[in-house]
């Protein structure tokens, strides 16, 4: 759960997911929507998919019991390097190092690693350093010890270098980042340190050191803040759809019943559940766009979003779910709603459809469902957000 997220947010999602699934049998035995359902809002769900593929592998070839060794770790469905240096040493002792965003960043400031810790090479040499400085009678206290160092005192940004049992004044440092920003300030005027970072020459080629340009300042966290570096990631994805929000009620019932899609097994929000949806062709973040906003005029205007709905009707009957083209004109918009996902910033434009009576409507395909308690399915957060747009009172 810890995975691409903070523990404030993870910490409500753990306690219930225990309470549901106390063991490793009561995971497995789980169906995948009741699993989907517990995850729903965390993100990334394939993680959820994941752990339930683990735990029915480990009770059918394990005995219920989580393996300790590495290469019956790695053999798990989700379970990378990292993951399986944590449970193997963290759980049982086991001598097996890791490296997460915590551990680079204290490797490379205590080694002065100054290469992309995006590139395969750096990242090759920051776990062989794990795996040479492991201490490995206490691997499991050892490697939490260097992760919490990493989030406490060796931050991103302000580093308490004087704090740390690396750096600091009371004792003889050893952080290679700390020693050069003390030598650094103490033999050179500050107005010329950038001489200090001279880029290399095209010619000269380095799969490890950088060539990156730093501000200047006069701190000496400046220069401990240099590692590690980190290439820019890549531009997010724009994504815009529409989305068309079908209801209707009951018989005899004010209740609103609400159609849902379920989404192919595999890709982004794998076999949850959605209300109908058109993606139109992705798109380039614009430079210098605000990132905030949904978007509002691009290459898919409004003018454009009626083919989406006709899109949408024409893929509902596909599934034996016909709707009159007549109701096309009872389409109402709702606005829009911004998701971002880790590579995608997903526009939502929302329209709403009511249909007179849900007994004209029969489901026949089991990808199409009828809910009129939305709480009760595994909805990512992204269709929350779009429901609440559409039902919102104006």
């Amino acid at each position: 759960m810890l995975q691409q997220t903070q523990v404030e947010t993870v910490k409500g999602y753990f306690e219930r997911w225990m309470a549901k699934f106390p063991t490793v049998k009561d995971l497995a035995q789980a169906d995948i929507e009741e699993v989907n359902k517990t995850w729903a809002g965390l993100g990334y769900y394939q993680r959820a998919r994941r752990l339930s593929e683990c735990a029915k592998i480990i009770v059918s070839d394990h005995k219920s019991q989580i393996p300790s060794e590495l290469e019956e770790l790695l053999k798990l469905p989700g379970i990378g390097p990292y993951t399986a240096g944590a449970i193997g040493s963290i759980a049982f002792n086991r001598p097996y190092e890791l490296v997460d965003g915590n551990v680079t960043r204290v490797l490379s400031r205590i080694l002065a690693i100054s290469g992309d810790v995006r590139s395969p090479n750096t990242v090759k040499k920051l776990w062989g350093a794990a795996k040479e400085l492991l201490a490995k009678e206490r691997a499991g206290d050892f490697n939490q010890a260097y992760m919490d160092l990493g989030s406490m005192i060796c931050t991103p940004n302000s580093p308490k270098c004087t704090s740390c049992p690396f750096g600091g004044e009371s004792h003889e440092p050893i952080c290679k980042a700390y020693l050069e920003s003390k030598v650094t300030l103490e033999a050179i005027d500050i107005e010329n340190i950038s001489s200090l970072f001279i880029k290399k020459e095209e010619s000269e080629e380095c799969n490890i050191c950088t060539s990156k340009e730093f501000e200047v300042s006069s701190s000496c966290t400046f220069l401990v803040t240099r590692y590690p570096y980190k290439s820019p990631a890549k531009a997010p994805r724009v994504q815009e759809s529409v989305v068309l929000v079908i209801k209707t009620k009951l018989p005899g019932s004010d209740i609103f019943s609400y159609l849902l899609l379920q989404r192919p097994k595999q890709g982004l929000l794998a076999g949850l559940w959605m209300f109908p949806t058109h993606d139109f062709p992705e798109q380039i973040v614009p430079k210098g766009k605000d990132k905030s906003k949904p978007s509002q005029a691009s290459e898919n205007e409004p003018k454009d979003h009626p083919k989406g709905i006709q899109h949408i009707f024409e893929s509902l009957a596909a599934l034996s779910f016909s709707l009159d083209s007549k109701l096309l004109d009872q389409v109402k918009s709702c606005g829009s709603v911004l998701h971002i996902f880790s590579h995608i910033r997903q526009t939502y434009h929302v329209y709403t459809l009511t249909l007179p009576s849900i007994s004209s409507y029969a489901l026949d395909d089991g990808i199409l469902r009828w809910c009129s308690d939305l709480s009760s399915q595994p909805i990512p957060t992204a269709y929350q957000k779009v429901f609440k747009v559409a039902t919102s009172k104006k």
